[in-house]
C-alpha cells in the first residue's frame, strides 16, 4: 500500500481536506496531472467515521493496484490498442490507418476519462491512521 502522511487542513461534514507535501519526484513527473490532485497540494477525502480537526496528522493510503489497474488502462492498453487499429485498417494505406488509430485512442480516452470519473472512490485515498 502506498502510505503518507498528511496534516488536515479544513474538515467538511463527513469529508476533510487534507494537505501534502509534493514529493521530489511528483515534482518532475510528466504525468502529474492524471493524479487526484490535479496539480494542488490539497485533496478531498472521505473521513470515515475518524473525528478530524484542522491541523490534525493522519496517515492515509492507496492499494498499489489500483494505481497499477489505472496506469495500464492509461498507457498500456491504448498502446496496444493503437498497434491493433493500424493493422486492422492497413488496407486502407499508411496515412489513413495512422489517422483512423488515432481517432480510435481519442474516443478511449473520452470513454476511460467517463469510467474513471463514475468509479474515482475506486482512485482514492483512504485514512489509515490518525496520528
Amino acid at each position: 500500500m502506498l502510505k503518507e502522511i498528511v496534516e488536515v487542513a479544513e474538515v467538511w461534514p463527513g469529508e476533510a481536506v487534507v494537505k501534502f507535501t509534493r514529493q521530489p519526484m511528483c515534482l518532475c513527473c510528466k504525468y502529474a496531472s492524471f493524479c487526484n490532485t490535479k496539480g494542488n497540494d490539497t485533496t478531498v477525502i472521505n473521513s470515515r467515521g475518524f473525528i478530524l480537526q484542522k491541523g490534525d496528522r493522519i496517515e492515509i493510503g492507496i492499494e498499489e493496484k489500483r494505481t497499477v489497474f489505472a496506469a495500464c488502462f492509461t498507457f498500456l492498453v491504448p498502446v496496444l490498442i493503437f498497434v491493433a487499429a493500424l493493422f486492422i485498417f492497413k488496407p486502407l494505406g499508411e496515412g489513413k490507418s495512422f489517422l483512423v488509430a488515432m481517432m480510435i485512442l481519442v474516443f478511449y480516452y473520452y470513454f476511460i476519462r467517463f469510467v474513471f470519473r463514475k468509479k474515482s472512490h475506486y482512485f482514492t485515498a483512504r485514512i489509515l491512521n490518525k496520528l
